[in-house]
């Protein structure tokens, strides 16, 4: 297949280039930063920087590709920093979102497989763990801007013909993270045998996604026909654990000699359990995620080789 692909010099986006030139597809890059030093070249990848925010940009870009078979969309401004100003996630996540949109729909690109965030849920309202019809109550900018660029994927699978397939994904780690995240700060802290901490004593709940298990989903979502033009699945891990038990499993695979401070207060602004349910992915994309532990290790992997 002929793919358009977002977010193609990103963390998750870098993934599923080189998966998706291994499965045989060729693939039409979208960025606002340049390719990633091992995609120049690459036989079967086409890359273009163009920022969605540019609708005219975004234009041109699209009227050099030849017909495309299917979309993923992967870009988005991530929370980097705990100050989270609204106007800027609003231009990057929805208005570019509206903007590839509009232009998909002109191009006739309308198969779409989207990557969202467990973020849309916000607090849990209901007893854990939160499936796809859990309410969306956002309590973070970025949450919110993902929630209105589902609406519009929504809107355009019922209104305009498209085939959108949305993966709300929790927490993605794995080799080469460029985004903050607890288990990136964990390994990160005890490889440096520092001491830890770890707010609500620890108990807080996690269920982070190997970025390779995201790539999975992606591929299996590429393949879902299903009887309605609009489809949700949470994508996690599959394994709810809690902070310390998380700690303790990346410790005892360093090796590090860090201690755990554990702390009665809780942190903003997640400061609740975060489990969702998988149920409606493993039953009908086939998603199986692999082990935490064996996740850790091939994230680990490079460190464990690297030293003497």
């Amino acid at each position: 297949m002929n793919i358009l692909l977002t977010g193609s010099s990103g963390f998750t986006g870098g993934r599923l280039v080189r998966q998706l030139i291994i499965d045989g597809h060729r693939v039409w890059g979208l960025d606002c930063e340049p390719p990633l030093a091992w995609m120049q070249n690459l036989e079967g990848y086409h890359h273009s920087m163009v920022d969605l925010g540019n609708i005219v940009q975004l234009r041109q870009a699209l009227s050099q590709l030849p017909p495309i078979t299917m979309g993923i969309h992967t870009a988005a401004k991530q929370p980097l920093h705990p100050t989270m100003e609204l106007s800027g996630f609003i231009a990057d996540n929805v208005l570019g979102t509206a903007n590839l949109l509009t232009v998909a729909k002109e191009k006739q690109i309308l198969r779409w497989v989207v990557l969202s965030s467990f973020s849309v849920y916000g607090p849990p309202q209901q007893s854990h763990p939160i499936t796809e019809e859990h309410p969306t109550l956002p309590d973070n900018a970025y949450g919110l801007s993902k929630l209105h660029a589902e609406g519009l994927c929504h809107f355009c699978a019922r209104h305009e013909g498209f085939h959108v397939c949305v993966l709300r994904c929790k927490s993605i780690f794995g080799v080469g993270q460029n985004l903050p995240g607890f288990v990136q700060y964990l390994v990160q802290t005890l490889e440096c045998n520092e001491d830890v901490r770890l707010f609500n004593r620890g108990k807080l709940k996690h269920d982070p996604v190997y970025v390779d298990d995201v790539v999975t989903a992606v591929r299996l979502a590429m393949n879902h026909t299903g009887d309605s033009p609009w489809a949700v699945f949470n994508i996690g891990g599959g394994a709810p654990v809690s902070s310390l038990e998380l700690a303790e499993t990346i410790k005892s695979k360093l090796g590090s000699s860090g201690q755990f401070v554990l702390s009665d207060h809780g942190k903003p602004p997640l400061a609740y359990d975060a489990v969702m349910d998988l149920g409606k992915a493993k039953s009908i994309l086939g998603y199986a995620p692999r082990s935490l532990s064996a996740c850790l290790d091939d994230m680990l992997k490079p460190k464990r080789s690297s030293r003497p």
